[in-house]
């Protein structure tokens, strides 16, 4: 590590890197929910064990399958529908049952289940299976049959679909087998899409008080979902997926821009939703009408959170200088509402200070800060006050009229060492691998809160906190 003065080892600053990890995790494999053994011990009925479970999934999970992925979904179901219209007296045989509903499916499939007992079983949910990629071969053209093309088709991709019930110990298959398990929720369908190579149980529990949450949005459903597996929800998972399915027919919904809703994870260790990147990838979805949250374990609590840019407008207003204050967390996406409303975001304090981004901007964006060692020399007549630098990476282009700030307050310790009014804040310079101190913004200095200020057109860079050496006191 480079430093210009003996400014930090004099004050016994070291460097901290140790305490920031880079992406931050919760461990996984156990179950995780607000009160340990909860999961277990609600909603599940003795016959809905193994044997239960099983011979329910032989008929009453598949004839859920054949009804798609909820409302958001059915849009595609009329879609094959029309596709078959004019496939020929097969075809027609199948738009018919379509528009008859799954009731007469699962009667054949009940009566197969009960001719061939459990190996039937079996064969219908490859039944069921074939005849979901049948439909599917409508929507492109190949025909909605239920025979042997249908077949095929089953075994080159195979998927199940099955609707979920809050409370039900639910069986999935191993097999590398992709499975969506729907349950009906306020404005749509909370989804899980599990596959492994090993079958498991799980159930999905609605919590209808989750608490607050995070600071800058606000709970879409009113519920949220804690899922717990007998087997755990990580581990070797082929595929992880929490998903929300929205009803673009719910009132609810109106006038809400979906893209910016996400999904948030309870953190036990904090008692509090996190969102961002520290909970998984998320992506919305336009075609489905679906938030996705990417995830290595499927246990634990999740909602669904919209940016509250109108409650956060109203702060605004009520106050002086309206603002939002966000905890910030290094390592990982932390995540900003849109609306013009001022955003700061306030990152764990080291010894000799804290590192503070602020935002004000029309779209919701996410930032990303990472404290590292120093990757060029302060610049000639300065040293560092901070043993760390702060790389600051913008998932979205924001706009010239967003506001964006770096600010920096440094600890008493600090300020009683140096002339904080001649304190900058730094940006690296890769051609010449030294910080600028000019050029890089508008620099301000506020002496009551102890804090430096700079004003720039493009928050992404690493930054420093530097003084030149003459305003070291002795």
């Amino acid at each position: 590590m480079r430093f210009s003065s003996t400014l930090t080892a004099a004050l016994g600053v070291v460097p901290l890197i140790a305490a920031f990890p880079s992406i931050p995790r919760e461990p996984t494999g156990a179950l995780m929910t607000r009160d340990a053994g909860a999961v277990w011990s609600r909603g599940m009925a003795p016959q809905q064990a193994a044997g239960g479970a099983a011979a329910e999934a032989g008929a009453g999970a598949e004839a859920g399958a054949g009804q798609g992925k909820g409302k958001a979904k059915q849009e595609d179901a009329a879609a094959e529908q029309g596709a078959e219209a004019g496939a020929g007296a097969g075809a027609g045989k199948d738009k018919a049952k379509a528009k008859e509903g799954a009731a007469a499916e699962a009667g054949k499939e009940k009566e197969k289940a009960k001719n061939k007992a459990k190996e039937g079983a079996a064969a219908e949910e490859g039944a069921g299976r074939g005849k979901e990629k049948g439909k599917e071969g409508a929507g492109r053209g190949n025909g909605a049959g239920a025979g042997a093309n249908a077949g095929e088709e089953a075994a080159e991709g195979e998927e199940k679909e099955i609707a979920g019930v809050l409370g039900t110990l639910i069986d999935l298959e191993g097999g590398d087998l992709k499975q969506d398990v729907l349950f009906k929720a306020a404005v749509g369908s909370f989804e899980i899409e599990f596959q492994a190579k090993t079958a498991r149980q799980f159930a999905v529990i609605e919590n209808k008080t989750p608490g607050a949450a995070p600071a800058g949005f606000k709970l879409l459903d009113p519920s949220s979902f804690i899922v717990a597996f007998q087997q755990g929800g990580g581990g070797a998972l082929t595929l992880g997926k929490i998903d929300y399915i929205f009803d673009s027919a719910n009132p609810a919904l109106a006038g809400i821009d979906l893209t910016k809703t996400t999904i948030g994870k309870f953190s036990n260790a904090k008692k509090a939703f996190e969102v961002g990147d520290i909970v998984g990838e998320t992506e919305f979805e336009a075609e489905e009408n679906e938030i996705v949250l990417k995830v290595q374990d499927l246990t634990g609590e999740f909602a669904l959170f919209v940016p509250d840019a109108a409650a956060a407008g109203g702060e605004a207003a009520a106050g002086e200088e309206g603002e939002v204050a966000v905890v910030g967390q290094f390592g990982t996406g932390n995540a900003v509402a849109g609306g013009n409303v001022k955003q700061d975001i306030l990152f764990p304090a080291n010894a000799a200070g804290e590192f503070e981004l602020e935002f004000n901007g029309a779209a919701a964006n996410r930032f990303v800060v990472v404290p590292t060692t120093p990757t060029g020399a302060a610049p000639a007549g300065f040293a560092f006050v901070d043993p760390l630098a702060f790389k600051v990476s913008v998932e979205a282009a924001t706009a010239a009229a967003d506001l964006q700030k770096i600010d920096y307050f440094f600890s008493d310790a600090i300020a009683a060492r140096i002339d904080a009014a001649q304190g900058r804040i730094g940006k690296l310079d890769a051609a010449t691998n030294t910080y600028l101190v000019d050029g890089v913004g508008e620099f301000e200095f506020e002496a009551e809160e102890k804090e430096w200020t700079l004003t720039v057109k493009d928050l992404n860079g690493e930054w420093a906190m530097l003084v030149p050496q003459a305003a070291i006191r002795a």
